[in-house]
């Protein structure tokens, strides 16, 4: 079995090569194979160009048993249990609810 990064398979990863290809939208990620470690890039628009963010790491399902929780495809790494319902008025615009300040 090849090395997996962050659950992705390292030989499935594109190389440096794909860090040509522009980005479609700001904070866009990619994540490349440099060498035996796989790197991920976001894409700034303003700058138009990649901007390293860092090696990938194992995540918690990867080799340790961890089941991570899946939504409509998406992996998450916490599936929000226990669930609490938060109280809210209905007149309250939806900021205050969360105790955000407008």
């Amino acid at each position: 079995m090849g090395k997996r990064v962050g659950g992705l398979k390292l030989e499935e990863l594109p190389g440096l090569e794909a860090l040509q290809v522009p980005g479609t939208k700001d904070g866009e990620t990619i994540v490349v194979r440099e060498g035996d470690n796989g790197v991920a890039y976001a894409w700034n628009r303003q700058n138009q160009t990649w901007d390293k963010i860092g090696e990938v790491i194992d995540g918690p399902d990867d080799g340790n048993g961890m089941k991570r929780p899946v939504l409509d495809g998406v992996q998450y790494d916490y599936d929000g249990e226990p669930i609490r319902k938060l109280p809210y008025s209905v007149d309250a615009h939806n900021s205050d609810s969360v105790g955000m300040e407008s």
